[in-house]
């Protein structure tokens, strides 16, 4: 009696049973192989997949009970952003909660203008009052434009530089602070300059 091996996929090549050893297979053979090899998604997909996921998430609980009483009142919070005196676009904004200040704390970008509005952690717009330290980003490609915000990408995952001096840009070593006021405040203005 003649056995004929048994082939089976095995990442990126097939695995031949009766000779115990994986061989790589050129791709045309793989659409002739008994079972098909598997494909993923690019990793910029499964990540805007799991946003979406996320936020159908948030979107049913906030359905189905409302906003948490326990967190705090969130006020309108924007401003602008400069560096030496022009708008400063593509600036990352995080502000982080200091002292009794409740909550996570906001973020936002800044447009063309260097004009920002503030999101809360939440996702809901604004921030709830109190004191904030601040951390400002600009992230940059290779060839000086700005990162592109809505490339799917993460800055990290990308050749995009930060350019801004730590005094700024550093989570632990930024001197900006924020002070958000009942009511709001919409010329929480920040005047970088390149120079110390």
């Amino acid at each position: 009696m003649h056995c004929k091996p048994v082939k089976a996929c095995f990442s990126g090549g097939v695995f031949d049973r009766r000779a115990g050893q994986a061989r790589r297979l050129s791709y045309d053979f793989l659409h002739t192989a008994h079972f098909p090899l598997p494909t993923f998604p690019p990793a910029a997909l499964c990540n805007q997949l799991a946003g979406f996921l996320l936020v159908c998430l948030g979107v049913v609980v906030v359905g189905c009970g409302g906003r948490d009483p326990n967190l705090p009142e969130l006020v309108p919070v924007s401003g602008t952003v400069t560096m030496d005196g022009r708008p400063l676009s593509g600036a990352w904004l995080s502000f982080v909660p200091v002292g009794s200040t409740r909550g996570r704390g906001a973020r936002a970008a800044s447009d063309k203008d260097g004009k920002y509005e503030l999101i809360s952690r939440s996702g809901e717009p604004g921030a709830p009052v109190g004191e904030y330290r601040v951390v400002i980003l600009k992230m940059v490609m290779p060839d000086g434009s700005d990162f592109p915000m809505d490339s799917g990408l993460s800055p990290i995952d990308s050749p995009a530089e930060q350019v801004l001096p730590e005094r700024y840009s550093s989570d632990t070593q930024s001197t900006l602070k924020a002070t958000v006021p009942a009511g709001g405040s919409s010329s929480i203005d920040f005047a970088l300059t390149s120079e110390p």
